[in-house]
């Protein structure tokens, strides 16, 4: 693209100050058409104010030039920077990452992607202060858990970073973004003895052999209640496992882990094992795709209500 060279233009306002003009040329986001846009800023003031000299002309030329050559230098046409934080979302930031997203993460990701468009979503990307995101950030930790507010931080961050990269923003406003103090997370746990009660008050075996698992593997409760007796395993060197390879997800079971990092073998301690194995030889559900822990029919429980599936 072939350079646009200008020098800019000042002019005398009424107040007196003087203002220097320039022209820009900028993409429009939609149709990709180059379009004129003017700029202009006071420079200086032409008569004395606040202890400090008038401006002389030659010097408002200076400052009107360290405006202008950072533009001259760049060589091309930036995107317009008036387009909405939403737009730009919407249309250029997250088509970049969806794709990697999983079914859960998608829903949980769009939550902290609706919190940040509803502070800033109808603002123009130019506006964007560092300031007003780092204030928002503080205001966020005073009432959410230190997951909202670092998953907030984080993409805003990416965010403008795409803005910037994408030629929509010649500075990163969110750059040095600083993340706030938060509550601690809620790390209570229970003692030995508490432990031993509920399981003591557990209904029946499965329900015991259920709560030991759940403690001893530290899984989820939709990858608990979707073993089978074919995930329970025993590796070369005699330790007992079992596979995470299905999960329960609204009344479903998903041939998949949560996220890929979660699929594969936890250990399993040698006398809970046992245990199992025992189990195994009590329930009438037995067979390998049978459920470790089903309901009364031998369907799998639904983790967010414990009710039978149909």
């Amino acid at each position: 693209m072939r350079a646009r060279n200008q020098d800019g233009w000042l002019e005398e306002t009424k107040a007196p100050q003087l203002e220097g003009s320039l022209v820009e040329y900028v993409k429009d986001p939609q149709t990709g058409e180059q379009r004129r846009r003017h700029r202009s800023r006071i420079v200086g003031h032409k008569v004395a104010r606040h202890g400090q000299a008038p401006m002389r002309k030659f010097e408002a030329g200076e400052e009107l030039a360290k405006i202008v050559g950072p533009l001259n230098a760049t060589q091309s046409t930036r995107r317009d920077d008036r387009v909405p934080l939403r737009w730009f979302v919407e249309h250029r930031w997250q088509p970049t990452l969806i794709g990697n997203w999983g079914a859960s993460t998608r829903k949980t990701n769009q939550y902290f992607i609706r919190a940040i468009l509803a502070e800033f979503g109808d603002k123009a990307l130019r506006d964007l202060d560092c300031v007003d995101l780092q204030n928002w950030l503080n205001r966020l930790a005073d009432r959410y858990s230190r997951s909202m507010v670092f998953h907030c931080d984080t993409y805003l961050k990416s965010i403008c970073a795409e803005a910037v990269e994408q030629d929509f923003l010649a500075k990163d406003p969110a750059r040095k973004l600083k993340r706030p103090k938060t509550r601690k997370p809620d790390e209570t746990r229970i003692e030995w003895a508490q432990y031993q009660a509920v399981i003591d008050a557990a209904a029946t075996l499965r329900d015991k052999l259920a709560i030991k698992v759940g403690a001893a593997t530290a899984v989820r409760p939709g990858e608990l209640f979707a073993f089978r007796w074919q995930s329970l395993g025993r590796l070369a060197n005699g330790r007992h496992v079992l596979k995470i390879s299905e999960t329960i997800y609204k009344s479903k079971i998903r041939p998949w882990a949560k996220t890929e990092g979660s699929e594969g073998d936890v250990a399993l301690p040698q006398r809970l094992a046992v245990e199992l194995a025992h189990w195994r030889t009590l329930t009438e559900w037995a067979g390998d795709r049978d459920f470790i822990f089903p309901n009364t029919v031998g369907g799998f429980w639904i983790t967010r209500t414990l009710k039978r599936a149909c």
